[in-house]
């Protein structure tokens, strides 16, 4: 396996939530991220501790968002996740990903 080689010039800016965030059940969960202007889409991908994919989308350029659906909170309750954006090329090969930042919910009131 390839390590990264450091950051690549014009890559992933803003991303949020951030690391470690705990997020209001009662609100949608939004997350965004700056774009990678040469990629094609961007995966995002949700896990949970033992790695497996909780939620993933594909979002199309020029949105930089993706509002998470409603159920996600009820499917993983507390449990902390990660999350990361990968962008991708027109072949749907990873070009650039973003670290896996991790999440919770609050505990529901």
């Amino acid at each position: 396996g390839g390590g990264d080689t450091g950051q690549a010039q014009g890559g992933f800016g803003t991303i949020v939530p951030p690391d470690g965030a705990v997020l209001d059940p009662a609100k949608p969960v939004e997350f965004s991220w700056t774009e990678i202007r040469h990629a094609a889409a961007f995966r995002l991908s949700i896990e949970d501790p033992t790695g497996k994919v909780v939620h993933s989308a594909i979002v199309t350029p020029g949105v930089g968002l993706y509002r998470a659906p409603s159920w996600l909170r009820d499917k993983v309750g507390e449990t902390t996740l990660r999350w990361s954006v990968a962008a991708l090329d027109h072949d749907g090969e990873v070009i650039e990903r973003t670290a896996w930042r991790g999440v919770r919910f609050a505990a529901a009131p």
